[in-house]
């Protein structure tokens, strides 16, 4: 499949000509189960060496109505290379292609892109020495970074390649990419569950997750940015409570819905005291954004929190967060659930 030493280190080895798209891998079998996670398992060590190459590794198409067709589409999507499917006609996940995909905006016809990380996914080097009969999540992680240098959003496939369930603490340090002086908070999918926000050297910069048998998880570890609150603020209560932090999260509900996000989120000041967050995204779609002191938009009955008794989120109207919010594409004012 692409691999004998003849093509390795001669046609894939050089840079001075495009990449070529290769076969990453040999085959699965539909029909025997165990293949399919030692598909995803030789995939992801075989780039160890292949990321190396002028290649682009290709991960083998698959069926999107198979039992284990969100366990392929997991790694396809998270692999930055292409992604095929192999249907009986007819026969289509039409939730998982959407997963995966996102429509456009074109001058001449619209078309839908995949959301793929401009990076080629790798097993972590803290997994490099696992074994397949190790009854340890398979660990594959990218990055997919933004227009300037520091910024990009790193991504972990987490598959569960055992023939039980298992349960692991994951560390922030597992995710490719991130910078002991950046903060970062950790959203799962497919349970949308965020983390607090944290930091490399934090007691507890980990995440747990539990998988079942053919389980499998995409972790992604926002980077967020700082926007300090104006002190002519006249709120006894927003006074209280810590600067705000913002990140982008993307398509929402996507798989790598990082991947949508085109330049480096910027957070600019405003002589009215407002803060502007300015993004750009390849396709369109539900814009997910994590905001720190979200509860406090909300206007809680509670008393201003002290040392000793946190803030609290319950609110008296959970919907008054969108009169402090306005949303402008190409600088028009939109609804918020445009």
């Amino acid at each position: 499949m692409s691999q004998l030493p003849q093509i390795l280190f001669h046609t894939q080895l050089p840079t001075s000509k495009p990449r070529l798209m290769v076969r990453n891998s040999d085959d699965f079998f539909p029909d025997i189960p165990s293949s399919h996670p030692f598909h995803i398992f030789t995939n992801a060590l075989t780039s160890l060496l292949t990321s190396h190459l002028n290649v682009l590794p290709d991960w083998d198409m698959f069926q999107t109505s198979h039992p284990y067709s969100s366990f392929h589409a997991a790694a396809r999507a998270i692999s930055g290379g292409p992604i095929y499917i192999t249907d009986t006609p007819g026969q289509h996940s039409l939730p998982l292609i959407h997963a995966m995909t996102a429509p456009t905006i074109s001058p001449y016809a619209p078309k839908t892109i995949i959301l793929r990380p401009n990076r080629v996914a790798k097993c972590i080097e803290q997994g490099i020495y696992t074994p397949y009969q190790a009854h340890k999540f398979l660990q594959v992680g990218n990055y997919h970074s933004g227009s300037t240098a520091d910024y990009g959003t790193s991504l972990l496939g987490v598959f569960n390649v055992s023939e039980e369930p298992l349960t692991e603490l994951i560390p922030l340090s597992h995710f490719p990419g991130v910078r002991p002086e950046q903060k970062y908070v950790i959203r799962a999918y497919p349970s949308g569950d965020i983390s607090p926000p944290m930091a490399l050297g934090d007691e507890f910069a980990v995440v747990d997750l539990a998988l079942e048998t053919k389980g499998w998880g995409i972790l992604t570890a926002y980077p967020l940015v700082s926007a300090p609150r104006s002190s002519g603020t006249s709120s006894p209560t927003l006074s209280s409570l810590p600067d705000t932090e913002i990140a982008v999260v993307g398509l929402l509900p996507k798989l790598t819905s990082a991947c949508a996000i085109v330049s480096t989120p910027t957070l600019t000041s405003q002589p009215n005291k407002s803060t502007h967050l300015t993004t750009t995204l390849c396709a369109l779609g539900t814009l997910g954004i994590y905001i720190s002191t979200l509860p406090s938009m909300t206007k809680p009955s509670a008393t201003a929190p002290s040392a000793t008794e946190p803030y609290s989120n319950e609110a008296s109207n959970p919907e008054e967060w969108k009169s402090h919010i306005l949303v402008l594409i190409r600088d028009r004012a939109v609804p918020v659930h445009t």
